[in-house]
């Protein structure tokens, strides 16, 4: 397989066509998203979103952060979305990109409250703080009446073991890695050997 020219969407790109909402140069985290739509329209917009990228998306291939579960999947379920929304939703994203051969690269984390931990000393007090105020304010810990560092670690968790269900079941090529490996530049070479990509 050779991808040709590579064009990348950052999670953080105010341009990026697939957000239904502009993101904050913080992140796509959208806390207080469920006051402006509920998890059927912002699923509607999502899906529009994509439909419109995938008919214009030929080439060059395409490498989008974050997607499709963090800035979709993730939102769906920090609104409390229901499992079957979810699921529906997932089933259409693989009819609206299946034309386009998607493969996922699936950075699969063993320790959700590691993970964040070690979040919030690399990324300091800012993001943390940014972080978990967006949290507090998502249906999913309100609801189970979760706070601070424990409701981070219960959204993470959920999303966690939701991620890897929807993933185990995609119907297209997943390499899945280590999100923390001990040797990055290893993993970036499965990855490289994986699609084939020569010289980088």
């Amino acid at each position: 397989m050779s991808l040709g020219p590579v064009g990348c969407w950052l999670e953080t790109d105010p341009a990026n066509p697939l957000h239904p909402f502009p993101a904050d140069e913080l992140g796509a985290a959208w806390p207080d998203i469920h006051l402006r739509t509920t998890p059927q329209e912002f699923s509607e917009l999502s899906l529009h979103r994509w439909n419109e990228f995938a008919l214009k998306q030929a080439e060059p291939t395409q490498v989008v952060e974050s997607f499709p579960f963090q800035s979709s999947i993730r939102v769906l379920m920090q609104m409390n979305g229901s499992r079957e929304t979810i699921d529906k939703y997932w089933s259409r994203w693989q009819s609206t990109v299946a034309a386009l051969n998607p493969v996922l690269i699936f950075l699969e984390e063993a320790n959700p409250r590691e993970l964040i931990t070690k979040a919030f000393e690399t990324r300091g007090p800012v993001w943390t703080d940014y972080f978990l105020q967006s949290v507090e304010q998502m249906p999913f810990a309100s609801t189970r009446q979760l706070e601070g560092m424990e409701a981070a670690v219960g959204l993470l968790t959920h999303y966690n073991r939701l991620i890897n269900e929807l993933a185990s079941a995609a119907p297209f090529p997943v390499l899945t890695c280590e999100a923390r490996p001990s040797d990055y530049a290893e993993r970036q070479a499965r990855v490289n050997r994986y699609l084939n990509l020569e010289n980088v």
